[in-house]
């Protein structure tokens, strides 16, 4: 069973993620900042992603165009509990993760500042699977180290080249059923990003 998981996790995931990641063109560089929305947890979000172009397609009618991009992510969340209130005695005040999440973008190149919508889900893993709790005993407890992120927003492209974004997103964290309970982590993010 270990050995399956070794050549699983070891040898064939990292082949298959850089084989995609070698066919894809680097697109641009995505900065985060959010603030958790789930009751009882308070923590904020870093997300920095190096976002690569998988496909364009032709724009329709309208000029709006459909994208199909690939996120490699890395994400830290920090608790903002103080040494004051009142918390899990259990649970990490700090966890960092790594997600690959393709993103489906539809933005409209018709006007001078360009609107965009995106949606993105995709696996990864975090560092911890305990994330402490205000005014509970027992900490938030992921379950698996294996989650999905999916993410959902739209904002803005502007600039001489529009190469500057800046956008609102929801992030959610979830093991996707894999492993029961399924506790859920989501944010609200403000987003930046610079086109090359």
């Amino acid at each position: 069973m270990l050995k399956k998981k070794f050549l699983v996790r070891g040898v064939f995931l990292p082949f298959i993620l850089s084989s995609s990641i070698a066919n894809a063109g680097f697109d641009s560089v995505r900065l985060a900042y959010g603030y958790s929305i789930t009751k009882n947890i308070e923590m904020s979000e870093i997300r920095l992603a190096a976002r690569w172009q998988l496909m364009d397609f032709s724009d329709d009618q309208r000029g709006w165009q459909h994208r199909l991009l690939l996120d490699t992510v890395y994400t830290q969340w920090d608790s903002k509990l103080g040494s004051s209130d009142v918390k899990s005695a259990e649970g990490a005040d700090h966890i960092t993760g790594f997600f690959l999440t393709p993103i489906w973008r539809m933005e409209n190149n018709s006007t001078a500042i360009k609107p965009y919508f995106e949606l993105g889900i995709g696996p990864g893993r975090i560092s911890e699977t305990k994330f402490r709790r205000k005014n509970r005993t027992t900490p938030l407890d992921k379950i698996s180290n294996f989650q999905f992120e999916v993410l959902l927003g739209g904002g803005f492209r502007f600039g001489q080249s529009n190469q500057y974004e800046i956008g609102i997103h929801w992030s959610h964290y979830s093991n996707g059923y894999t492993k029961r309970p399924n506790y859920t982590l989501d944010h609200i993010q403000l987003s930046f990003g610079y086109r090359f």
